[in-house]
C-alpha cells in the first residue's frame, strides 16, 4: 500500500524517455504482479492529460498471454512471467523486480541477473575501440586514455517486509555492507531505502485493518 508499484511504472517511462534507447524489464513471482505495473502505465498513459507522455510511445502497447511490450523512444518496456522455461534469452538495461520477497536466490542470481549482462550500446563501443586502437598505433594517444563507458545497467527489488532467515533479508545486509564499508571494491553503486507503514498518509491505508493488525502487538507476526 506504499505506492511501489505506482512509482515502478512512472519510472519505467520517465527513464526511457531522458535515456534513449533504454530496455526496462519488468518481472514478478507471478504474470499478475508484473503485468500490474504495466497496466498502471497504460492507465497513466491513456489518462487525458498525458499528451506529452503519448507522444513518447510507438504506437499501442502489445498484450499476449506470457509477455506485455510496448516501444518508447527507440527502447522498450516489457513485462514478463517467470517462468524459467520462457525467460531465458532477455536482455534489459533495467530490471525491476516486484515481490521481491517471493524470489528465490537461485532464480536472481542464476537467472535474472543475466539479463544485466549485456550492454547496450556495443555497436557504438566496438567502433569507439576500433578508433582507438588506431590512434595508439599512430601515437596520436595512450592506452590509459581510452574511453572508459559507464555501466548504466539497474536492478531495482520492491517488496513488502521479510523476515531475516529470507533471501531478501540477505540481500538487504549484503548491499547495505557494500554501502558502508569504507573499504570497497565494488564499481556498482547501491542505495537502500525502507518505508514504515507510519510513514505513510493516513488516507493511503485503511486504518481499521491497522488497528486489527496491531491489536496483537507489533511484533507480532
Amino acid at each position: 500500500g506504499g505506492s511501489k508499484s505506482t512509482l515502478a511504472a512512472v519510472f519505467s517511462y520517465l527513464y526511457p524517455i531522458f535515456n534513449p534507447g533504454t530496455k526496462v524489464l519488468i518481472a514478478g513471482p507471478t504474470f499478475r504482479t508484473s503485468r500490474n505495473i504495466f497496466n498502471e502505465i497504460e492507465r497513466i498513459y491513456n489518462n487525458k492529460d498525458a499528451t506529452l507522455l503519448r507522444q513518447a510511445f510507438v504506437k499501442e502497447p502489445h498484450h499476449r498471454t506470457d509477455i506485455c511490450f510496448w516501444d518508447i523512444n527507440e527502447g522498450s518496456i516489457t513485462a514478463i512471467p517467470l517462468n524459467k522455461e520462457k525467460i531465458r534469452g532477455f536482455r534489459a538495461t533495467v530490471l525491476i523486480l516486484d515481490e521481491f520477497l517471493l524470489l528465490t536466490e537461485d532464480m536472481v542470481e542464476k537467472v535474472l541477473s543475466p539479463f544485466l549482462i549485456a550492454n547496450d550500446n556495443i555497436k557504438e563501443r566496438l567502433q569507439v575501440k576500433e578508433d582507438e586502437d588506431e590512434l595508439i598505433q599512430l601515437g596520436g594517444m595512450k592506452e590509459s586514455d581510452r574511453t572508459v563507458f559507464p555501466n548504466n545497467t539497474k536492478m531495482i527489488c520492491l517488496s513488502s517486509a521479510s523476515y531475516t532467515f529470507e533471501y531478501l533479508y540477505k540481500k538487504f545486509k549484503q548491499w547495505e555492507e557494500i554501502i558502508y564499508s569504507e573499504n570497497t571494491k565494488e564499481i556498482s553503486t547501491y542505495f537502500l531505502a525502507q518505508v514504515s507503514y507510519k510513514a505513510l498518509p493516513k488516507e493511503m491505508i485503511s486504518q481499521t485493518i491497522i488497528e486489527e493488525a496491531e491489536a496483537g502487538g507489533e511484533t507480532n507476526p
